[in-house]
C-alpha cells in the first residue's frame, strides 16, 4: 500500500513539474527554475526513491519470489 501511495505522489508531482517546464519553454515565464519548479521536482524525487526503498525492502526479504510449496 505504501508503494501505491508514493507512486500515486510521484505521478503528480511529475505532472506539476511537467506542467512548470511546459510554461517555462512556451516562452511565457523567464528561462530560470523557480522555487515551485524546484519543490515539485524534489518532492517526485524523494517519492521516487520511497518506491525503490520500498521494493528493494520487499526483495531483500525474499517477498518478490514465488516459491512453491
Amino acid at each position: 500500500m505504501h508503494c501505491a501511495e508514493q507512486f500515486v505522489r510521484l505521478l503528480i508531482h511529475h505532472h506539476r513539474f511537467s506542467e512548470y517546464f511546459a510554461e517555462r519553454t512556451s516562452g511565457v515565464r523567464d528561462e530560470e527554475q523557480t522555487d515551485a519548479e524546484k519543490e515539485a521536482l524534489i518532492a517526485a524525487h524523494e517519492a521516487a526513491l520511497q518506491v525503490v526503498f520500498a521494493h528493494a525492502n520487499i526483495a531483500q526479504k525474499g517477498l518478490m519470489t514465488y516459491r512453491e510449496c
